[in-house]
């Protein structure tokens, strides 16, 4: 599917949080709907990365014209830790069943968390003498539902979006740095979930938020965390 019709682009819009720039929010999302660039790539990018980084480190001190060396070594040494755990992601993607298919979700996951919106889903108990299990409620269900149908052609039901999310969870726990995308998403709204790296972006998502919470950093990739109002 390369681009949402006005009708499939509605319903999405339907469930976006407040205060969202909608034509920045479209079109990474249908840049997320027509990339094909596999997990297993994007890992040995990564890791192609982070080794150059690190011969990089290694020839600086032969590199008489480079002035402050120390301050370029400690970007160095960031940004190739920062490659190498992207790469582990990555490469745990690759090994999952349908890698593809899951980092699609996970993307599309991680740009409604990205403006605010709200991954926790909530599982009713069954009563006793309901034969019936009660649907799962929260706001990314209808939203992923809407994102879902055109890329794949088919809506997934509200239980198969819990465990969906629940393996997003499991992937990017606290402290893990979240995938990022072929594309630099720049966001002046910056502000980040506490124990997790959201990626650094080019566009403006949401207008003016700049909070980055503690124990989290941005870096370069498809999504932002963005302030919510």
């Amino acid at each position: 599917m390369a681009r949402f019709t006005e009708r499939q682009w509605e319903a999405v819009r339907g469930t976006l949080p407040s205060g969202v720039d909608e034509t920045l929010f479209r079109r990474e999302l249908e840049r997320i709907a027509l990339d094909t660039t596999s997990p297993k790539k994007q890992e040995q990018l990564y890791l192609d990365s982070a080794r150059l980084c690190a011969e990089f480190i290694r020839r600086l001190p032969s590199m008489e014209e480079i002035r402050d060396q120390d301050e370029l070594r400690e970007q160095l040494k960031r940004q190739q830790q920062s490659d190498s755990y992207r790469a582990k992601i990555y490469g745990h993607i690759a090994a999952q069943k349908q890698p593809r298919r899951f980092l699609k979700q996970c993307e599309i996951l991680q740009l409604w968390d990205g403006v605010g919106g709200c991954l926790r889903i909530t599982a009713p108990p069954k009563k006793r003498d309901d034969y019936h299990t009660p649907q799962p409620t929260g706001a990314v269900i209808p939203y992923f539902q809407a994102v879902a149908a055109p890329i794949w052609g088919r809506t997934p039901g509200a239980h198969q979006i819990r465990y969906i999310v629940q393996r997003y969870h499991r992937t990017f726990r606290p402290g893990s740095t979240l995938i990022a995308s072929s594309t630099q998403l720049s966001v002046v709204a910056t502000s980040v979930k506490q124990g997790s790296t959201h990626i650094a972006s080019s566009t403006q998502l949401r207008a003016g938020a700049t909070s980055v919470k503690q124990g989290s950093a941005p870096i370069a990739g498809s999504t932002v965390k963005a302030k919510r109002t």
